[in-house]
């Protein structure tokens, strides 16, 4: 599925967001970074108290309007007042003046520009969200997007009509679900819960642990987490992280928790629900009581506003709450874009989609035809999100080969370099010495940082440490240990917090030491059963190649040895391995040609190769060819994969979908935005209210 990119981030995930982007902001014209929500000032409040330009008795001028903004007699007109402007500056604003040269009105204009854009964004949503729900009620347009279904079935308006003139976060809850409205509330309750927590002293003193870090190796590269539509959520498990995390709310012990909610979406939503602000837990009356107080200082709460009696008490946190529902507002319009985009790229069983795979095909086979190096290089940069589909010079031995090497040991290393600079040494017999090294060869777990960073468990009845999981590829029970001996200093270990909140046992590791395999010995313990005998290569002997049945499972277990035991780690966590080409230019020469005969001989084939650096194992992963063929049964193949996970089609799908989409939505901004700037009635500046904060010129910018 598409990644959401409308309004998703909140708080201060939004603004590091902006500011990775900052030179660009407002050049991309996506909504996710026109939409900027103006929400809590989390951890830079105070430092801004006492500043020249917040003063006391600043009411008035907080309520003054800087702007208002109507896109069409569909909505009511709304106001933008300076409290909102100063908030935003507090927000993200300031920062541009202390880390990118910004001058302070410059700053402050573009904030004014954020939250004018935010505003034609979110009542350009109304509108349309309105309008579709409308039109799928009363029948005159059909439910045929999953969007829509779920759209028509779990808005808050039900039966009533949707009315775009209408902004308060009542009417605004009416355009979203139940679990929508939960997520808001549960957000809002989360800012100001950490908000508070910034104010609370905490009496008392913590032990100190002298905390060592390590270059850790390589690890293997984590999937990006799925980004799910509500209606996903529903048949979606939620992982033993995310119930650890739940359990901190609802304290009812993970077990319980994996027995009682088994999708994501009933698991967020008992969450969101049993979740409450800490307004009177140890030292939080008096955090709670300074942050009000830096709250009005900044203007933000008013100076003589007293505390509601509901669960937000003050305007301020009211407001927070409202720009949540309007963050999911803009949201819901995007996934109607989404939608939209999908059925009209999709075409009629997947035409459409074809036809521009085809377009593609056509436009790489004439690109590359003419420029081998250019193919290879496309080929070098093969992932899951770029693709080669033609392929001019398909059967000339390009393809993909892993590489596990057992290397020399850094003693071996420079014996060898000794050996081979002595005057008078043949090629012949530099090959004869590492022979008799070779003999002598180990492999050693590589993994040592990974337990010196405590990666894992250390179990003190067995001495073993076991990785976490997501440091692991395979099922392989034999890898999933270190192989070696680890010494700590507290067999119990220390108990620390991690990003969550959620405890979790760390061991302080005083030594570990990996056991030393002679290389025969390791072949046959871990590789023999997966690929077959071992088989040392001789250039021109094909009996010096084997040939393994290539699965899925082998791969995993391939790649874990390489991640356990290889000395090369240029070979991690990429999609294929090595590309191995007819020339080979790039690798010394035993390896060319071993990677090249394996790759001649096809997928699975595999072989150990003796060089200069240690023994290798190669075995052949991919064999370059078309994807599909740009005929009948191409294109039969191509639309029977589109939905399966994992083919070159299903990936081919989703990159074209985000792009579109992308393409689509920033269309989509640029229009909303250069008609309102167009248009004299659409917004309108009172700059006598902000001109202590943005000099004319800023000013003119914003309105030329």
């Amino acid at each position: 599925m598409h990644v959401r990119t409308l309004a998703r981030v909140w708080l201060a995930e939004c603004y590091k967001k902006v500011l990775n982007d900052h030179k660009e902001y407002l050049m991309k014209n996506k909504l996710s970074k026109i939409v900027v929500m103006i929400m809590a000032v989390v951890m830079c409040l105070s430092a801004f108290v006492g500043c020249d330009w917040i003063t006391t008795n600043v009411d008035e001028d907080m309520k003054q309007t800087v702007a208002t903004v109507k896109i069409s007699e569909a909505v009511n007109a709304e106001d933008i007042t300076k409290k909102q402007l100063n908030a935003g500056y507090l927000s993200y604003g300031y920062q541009y003046v202390q880390s990118y040269g910004y001058t302070t009105s410059k700053a402050y204009s573009l904030v004014l520009q954020n939250l004018v854009n935010n505003r034609i964004i979110v009542q350009q949503s109304r509108v349309e969200i309105a309008r579709l729900y409308n039109a799928l009620s009363d029948g005159t347009e059909s439910a045929d997007t999953e969007f829509k279904k779920y759209m028509k079935d779990n808005t808050l308006a039900g039966t009533a009509k949707l009315d775009a003139k209408q902004s308060s976060a009542e009417a605004l809850e009416k355009f979203l679900s139940e679990y929508e409205v939960e997520q808001a509330k549960y957000s809002v309750r989360k800012s100001i819960n950490s908000m508070i927590d910034t104010y609370v002293e905490d009496d008392e003193e913590e032990k100190e642990r002298e905390e060592v870090t390590y270059t850790a190796r390589t690890t293997p590269t984590e999937e990006a987490e799925k980004d799910y539509e509500e209606w996903e959520l529903k048949t979606a498990t939620p992982t033993d992280h995310e119930y650890a995390v739940a359990n901190l709310t609802l304290n009812e012990g993970v077990d319980v928790l994996k027995s009682k909610y088994t999708n994501k979406f009933d698991l967020n939503s008992a969450v969101a629900k049993a979740y409450k602000v800490d307004y009177d837990g140890k030292g939080r009356k008096k955090a709670y009581s300074a942050l009000v107080k830096s709250l009005k200082t900044a203007g933000l709460i008013g100076e003589n506003e007293s505390a509601k009696d509901n669960e937000f008490r003050y305007a301020y946190f009211e407001d927070l709450y409202k720009s949540q529902l309007e963050s999911a507002l803009v949201s819901r319009y995007e996934d109607s874009l989404i939608a939209g985009v999908e059925k009209t790229l999709d075409g009629e069983n997947y035409d459409a989609l074809w036809d521009q795979y085809k377009v593609e095909y056509d436009n790489q086979m004439k690109t590359y035809e003419n420029d081998r190096s250019a193919y290879e290089t496309a080929l070098g940069e093969v992932s899951d999100t770029k693709f080669v589909l033609a392929n001019p010079f398909k059967g000339e031995a390009y393809g993909y080969v892993l590489n596990l090497l057992i290397g020399f040991t850094d003693e071996q290393s420079a014996d060898y370099s000794a050996y081979s600079a002595k005057k008078g040494i043949t090629e012949a017999m530099k090959i004869a010495y590492r022979a008799k090294l070779l003999e002598n060869l180990v492999a050693k777990d590589q993994r040592t940082s990974w337990v010196q960073n405590s990666y894992g468990t250390y179990d003190k009845t067995t001495g073993k440490f076991t990785f976490d999981s997501k440091y692991l590829v395979s099922d392989d029970s034999a890898l999933s240990s270190f192989i070696g001996k680890v010494t700590v200093k507290d067999e119990d270990g220390y108990v620390q917090e991690d990003d969550d909140g959620v405890e979790e046992t760390k061991w302080q590791v005083t030594d570990v030491t990996s056991d030393t395999i002679g290389f025969d010995k390791f072949y046959d313990t871990y590789l023999k059963t997966l690929i077959g005998d071992k088989k040392i290569y001789e250039k021109g002997d094909e009996t010096s190649i084997g040939q393994a049945t290539f699965t899925d499972e082998l791969n995993d277990t391939f790649n874990e040895l390489m991640f356990a035991f290889s000395t090369d780690t240029g070979c991690l966590n990429k999609t294929y391995g090595y590309l191995s080409t007819p020339s080979n230019s790039d690798y010394v020469a035993e390896f060319a040609s071993a990677a090249r005969d394996v790759v001649t001989k096809g997928v699975g084939a595999y072989t150990v190769v003796a060089t200069d650096y240690g023994y290798h194992i190669i075995i052949c992963t991919n064999v370059i060819s078309d994807p599909y063929t740009i005929d009948e049964a191409g294109e039969t193949k191509f639309k029977a994969d589109v939905l399966k996970e994992g083919t070159i089609a299903y990936k081919y799908r989703n990159v074209k979908v985000d792009s579109v989409v992308d393409s689509e939505v920033s269309k989509i901004a640029n229009k909303f935005i250069s008609e309102a700037k167009d248009n004299e009635d659409t917004v309108s500046y009172n700059y006598g209210a902000f001109k202590d904060l943005i000099e004319k010129d800023d000013y003119d910018s914003i309105t030329e």
